[in-house]
């Protein structure tokens, strides 16, 4: 609970979660509810590719969205930094993530 809210941004606050779990629903459905990585279906988060905190325009597109599992998502943001994270910069990590797995 943050006290410094107004009831005005609390408001706006429920709403987006509402919008996002609709919108996460429909990038797990997309993705067949399995981690664009690793194709694990366990503990799945729906991951922006362009940061929420960097790119607000893009928060609400579905096409910004891609389906992650846990252990992918962290590994994806310890090595990119929030800062820096984008779809071309997403894509160029998954190509090389399939790239590494394809000369094992």
């Amino acid at each position: 609970w943050n006290h410094n809210l107004t009831e005005e941004e609390r408001k706006l606050r429920k709403n987006q979660k509402f919008i996002l779990k609709g919108l996460s629903r429909s990038c797990f459905e997309r993705d067949r509810f399995q981690c664009v990585i690793c194709d694990s279906n366990k503990n799945i988060h729906a991951h922006h590719l362009n940061s929420w905190k960097h790119f607000s325009g893009d928060r609400f597109e579905i096409n910004n969205l891609t389906t992650l599992c846990n252990p992918c998502h962290k590994q994806y943001h310890k090595l990119v930094k929030l800062k820096d994270a984008t779809k071309e910069n997403f894509n160029i990590y998954l190509n090389n993530i399939k790239e590494q797995s394809a000369s094992v």
